[in-house]
């Protein structure tokens, strides 16, 4: 319309969205006889929510397993798969204790909706 009519200087110009920060993490998997463990965050986007144990880093990491969009920045996530023998747990536990849950009781928690698409990988 604006075009037709010659008045494209009347309306106003779509501004283009900023970009999105990239952040990026290792999320850790730990398992042991169908039980999966998490943490409950206190605070944050997570805040009152269980997640896998994290580390997050500064700097890209390559090659990371999967993205998660989130509103204001995009999250890299690099996935490492432990079996409980394999590892001592208290490296992990940074100061958020850990949580061991079944995997098929999973929807009785409230987890992270990028933790439930990591189990449901599973």
């Amino acid at each position: 319309m604006s075009c037709n009519q010659n008045r494209i200087q009347d309306f106003p110009i779509k501004k283009n969205k900023p970009s999105r920060e990239h952040r990026f993490c290792q999320m850790f998997i730990v398992a042991q006889d169908r039980r999966i463990y998490v943490q409950k965050r206190q605070k944050g986007i997570w805040a009152n929510l269980y997640t896998l144990p994290l580390s997050p880093f500064a700097d890209d990491i390559k090659p990371f397993d999967m993205v998660h969009d989130f509103t204001h920045f995009r999250l890299h996530v690099q996935l490492v798969h432990f079996d409980i023998d394999q590892i001592n747990l208290s490296h992990l536990q940074d100061q958020t204790p850990l949580t061991s849950i079944p995997i098929d009781q999973r929807h009785s928690y409230p987890l992270s909706r990028l933790t439930q698409k990591i189990i449901n990988m599973l």
